[in-house]
């Protein structure tokens, strides 16, 4: 089974010092160009080898990196990060160890604007995957689908003749004798 949880970070290009009250189309589109950048730098083989640091590398970074999703929500300043693993509180650590580094590691980079933790992920209880009712359904139609194709086949190609008049039609011979059905009704 694989389990699935999610986080959320809001990205802010400005700063506590030099922040204004008032929300700017500007300003919100420097936000989402800024989110791009942020996903490239928690995408890292560096951010995510602390990643795998604070997980006592269970995993490599690699690992992780294939585990990890992370992308902006809408084209907003919100940036998703999704973990998906076998592990359930794995994948909960390595989504909290996102979120907490982030701030850290992305204001250091980019020498500006903040993170602020919008979502923090949860410890999965059931998998996502395989999802068994709609597998016994699609299994199901499978099988009633071979099934059917089976009979339909088998009666395509019996050569089998079974009443007189389909020997009268194949043969131009006369037919001396029929044997009796005895199958009551």
């Amino acid at each position: 089974p694989m389990y699935k949880t999610d986080g959320s970070i809001y990205v802010n290009c400005e700063t506590e010092a030099n922040r204004v009250d008032v929300a700017s189309t500007g300003r919100m589109e420097s936000n989402a160009r800024l989110a791009t950048t942020y996903i490239e730098i928690l995408k890292a083989r560096t951010f995510m080898t602390e990643v795998a640091r604070d997980l006592n590398n269970k995993y490599t970074y690699g690992e992780i990196q294939s585990m990890v999703k992370i992308e902006s929500v809408n084209d907003t300043e919100l940036l998703q990060i999704t973990a998906e693993g076998t592990d359930p509180q794995d994948v909960s650590d390595i989504v909290n160890s996102i979120l907490q580094r982030s701030n850290e590691q992305l204001v250091t980079i980019v020498k500006a604007g903040s993170v602020e933790v919008v979502d923090e992920p949860y410890i999965p209880v059931v998998p996502f995957s395989p999802n068994k009712s709609r597998n016994a359904i699609l299994g199901a139609i499978a099988g009633a689908v071979i099934a059917v194709s089976i009979i339909f086949f088998m009666n395509l190609f019996d050569t089998h003749i079974k009443t007189a008049d389909e020997m009268r039609k194949k043969y131009s011979e006369p037919i001396l004798g029929e044997i009796p059905s005895f199958i009551l009704e």
